[in-house]
């Protein structure tokens, strides 16, 4: 998970490790440095908060559609930004090569209520035996 909101950050480190999900989070300040630690380890979800300009966040995107395309390294991207048209010609909340871009603020009870359902879809793939 990539926070840029140094206050948000802050209180999702702490926050995430009292929820005790039961799946790995990892929070980073940026992309790359969450590129350069997640790039040969597979994950199941991959979260970006973008809050910075738009020029940026178009080229974020770039990169990671690319890495989408020459990786099966990432199941499932979710950007949230403030921007309305990130991914031109879909609409918000549209998925794109596995990766989703929706118009919306991150607060620790959305992640928490977001990552809640992520798991809860994703149990049987989880439990023993199946």
């Amino acid at each position: 998970m990539v926070i840029e909101s140094p206050q948000l950050f802050k209180q999702l480190a702490k926050e995430t490790t009292e929820w005790q999900p039961p799946l790995k989070v990892s929070i980073f300040k940026s992309l790359p440095e969450a590129l350069l630690e997640l790039i040969d380890q597979k994950h199941d979800l991959f979260i970006l908060q973008m809050n910075s300009p738009r020029q940026q966040q178009e080229k974020m995107l770039e990169i990671l559609q690319k890495l989408m395309d020459s990786r099966q390294k990432m199941v499932h991207t979710l950007i949230l930004t403030p921007e309305t048209d990130l991914l031109p010609n879909y609409t918000s909340g549209s998925i794109v090569n596995g990766i989703q871009v929706v118009k919306i603020d991150l607060t620790p009870s959305w992640l928490s209520a977001y990552l809640a359902g992520f798991v809860a879809q994703r149990r049987p793939l989880l439990s023993p035996g199946k």
